[in-house]
């Protein structure tokens, strides 16, 4: 059964609290903000010296739940967005970026034409409330997601320039996972 249960407090900036005004009895999952999201950092699994088999963990879409629909194209096709977001040790993020035409909905998923890539890089600070602020990009709540740790992402507007598509209010939620791949530099997070 796929669910998603937004916790009561919602999600921190690395191990620095930017805002002092912090309300220090916010806890996620019995952890301070800041210790809940060092479990999300970007993490390289395995020998760097053996690259073939190196695993990467970084924020992407939950899976079992649905892609965020930016809108229509002109042929009436279904615009969606793809989201990587590598939250960094240094209080900085990256996010990658991707729109993606939708060209036929198959079984499990579909095909697709891209038609934007961007790159966004900001700092990360927490709000008042325990919120994570993507400085140009949006804000981060804490969320279980069948069981996996990860955020709700709420985005700003026009965070891509390029973009005809508006991105206020859009939605997605992300999990902490790993995958094969890493779309940034990874040398310096080798152990």
């Amino acid at each position: 059964m796929k669910h998603a249960t937004l916790l009561l407090l919602l999600m921190s900036c690395g191990g620095k609290e930017a805002n002092s005004q912090i309300n220090r009895d916010i806890t996620v999952n019995g952890k301070t903000p800041s210790a809940y999201f060092k479990q999300l950092q970007f993490r390289v699994i395995g020998d760097c010296n053996e690259v073939s088999k190196l695993r990467f963990k970084k924020l992407s879409k939950a899976i079992g739940f649905r892609e965020t629909i930016l809108g229509k194209d002109s042929k009436d096709r279904d615009v969606i967005l793809s989201l990587n977001l590598y939250l960094l040790r240094d209080d900085r993020f990256i996010a990658k970026i991707e729109e993606r035409t939708v060209l036929e909905y198959i079984e499990g998923g579909y095909g697709f034409e891209a038609t934007l890539n961007e790159t966004i890089k900001g700092k990360t600070s927490l709000n008042s409330q325990g919120q994570l602020i993507l400085e140009g990009l949006g804000k981060a709540s804490a969320i279980d997601i069948n069981d996996k740790k990860g955020v709700q992402l709420v985005l700003n507007d026009n965070i891509v320039h390029r973009s005809s598509y508006k991105y206020k209010g859009a939605s997605m939620l992300l999990t902490h996972k790993a995958g094969n791949y890493s779309e940034i530099p990874y040398e310096d997070y080798c152990e």
